[in-house]
Parts: structure tokens; C-alpha cells; sequence
């Protein structure tokens, strides 16, 4: 029974969490610590003590996960919160599929961002030219060298403006909304046949 309770919590958590993210940028702490503290408790309910371990290392691995790509400012703190939720709500094996599946459904997310943006193809030159000058640098072209001066010439050639220094805000709490519902299927599912 409470295990149908978490999955019920989880859905609308997760579901609401895209929904902020999708139409406000944010997912709110009022939406995140309130799950964190309901997994905590339901999980000391089902299980005593060992209830209690469940939950902090779902939570715990949460948190890390997503900490360094926070830490490098690929996504919000609110997106690491969403996740710590989900472990406090399911547990560290259920954390590591869901950030599987979130990882897949993200790589999704963001082509699909850069496409509804129209912005797919500067996104690529751009990382495309900082991949060049980075293999540029190891491999250290001298100016005598024909290729070399020509390609050092394409990829240290100014670009416009906005294409370098706009920040991309990508919802990926939808993304951990998708990989979450994807990886509580596949949980159903596997335990409906074996």
C-alpha cells in the first residue's frame, strides 16, 4: 500500500516538476524538500530502520549525481533537488535507472530544445569550433604550415556575439520527469514477468 502511495507521490512530483520547469525556468523548493521529507518518512513506516538507510542513500545519490553538472552550470540546482526527491522516494537502485533513463531522455530534450529554438546549428558550430581548437592546441600547427595557418585562421576567427556568450536554458526537469516515468514502466514491467 505505501509503496503505491510513493509511485503516486513520485508521478506528481515529477509531473509538476516539468510543469514549473517547462513554463517557469524553476522547480520550486516548496515542490522538492516536502517529497524529500514524505520519502523519508514512508520509507521509515514500510521498513524501520532499514526503511531509513533506503531512503538516505536514494537521496544521498540524488544529490551527487547531478551535483557536478550543477557545479559546471549545465543545469539548476532545482533539477538536483528533483532528483534527491526521487531517491528519498524510491531508493538508490531505482535512482541509478531513473538517472539512466533521465541521461537518454535529456540527450532528447535538448536536440529537441535547440530544434524548436532554431538554434541547433550554431549550438554545433560552436562546439565544433571549440573542438577544433582544442585539437589545434595538442597538436600545435606551426604558422609555416599551409593547413595549419588556414585552419588556425577558421577556428580562432571571431563569432558573432550571441552565438558565444548565450546562455541555453534546456527544462531538464523534463527530462528527469521523462526518464522517470520511463524507469518506474520498466520497474512494472519487470516485476510483472519475472
Amino acid at each position: 500500500m505505501l509503496t503505491n502511495i510513493n509511485n503516486i507521490i513520485l508521478i506528481i512530483l515529477i509531473l509538476t516538476a516539468a510543469f514549473f520547469d517547462c513554463t517557469k525556468n524553476k522547480i520550486p523548493n516548496l515542490l522538492t524538500f516536502p517529497v524529500m521529507i514524505t520519502g523519508l518518512i514512508l520509507n521509515i513506516m514500510m521498513n524501520g530502520f532499514s526503511g531509513l538507510i533506503f531512503s538516505l542513500y536514494g537521496f544521498l545519490f540524488g544529490l551527487a549525481i547531478f551535483f557536478i553538472p550543477f557545479a559546471f552550470g549545465l543545469m539548476g540546482a532545482g533539477d538536483v533537488k528533483l532528483m534527491a526527491a526521487v531517491g528519498a522516494l524510491k531508493g538508490f537502485r531505482f535512482t541509478v535507472m531513473s538517472t539512466l533513463f533521465s541521461s537518454a531522455a535529456g540527450l532528447i530534450v535538448v536536440l529537441g530544445y535547440l530544434i524548436y529554438k532554431k538554434k541547433i546549428f550554431s549550438y554545433f558550430k560552436k562546439y565544433f569550433v571549440a573542438l577544433v581548437r582544442l585539437i589545434l592546441l595538442k597538436i600545435n600547427f606551426s604558422d609555416g604550415n599551409i593547413l595549419g595557418s588556414k585552419l588556425k585562421k577558421i577556428a580562432y576567427s571571431n563569432a558573432a556575439p550571441n552565438e558565444t556568450n548565450e546562455k541555453l536554458y534546456v527544462p531538464y526537469g523534463l527530462a528527469i520527469a521523462l526518464g522517470t516515468l520511463f524507469a518506474l514502466w520498466w520497474n512494472y514491467n519487470t516485476y510483472l514477468h519475472f
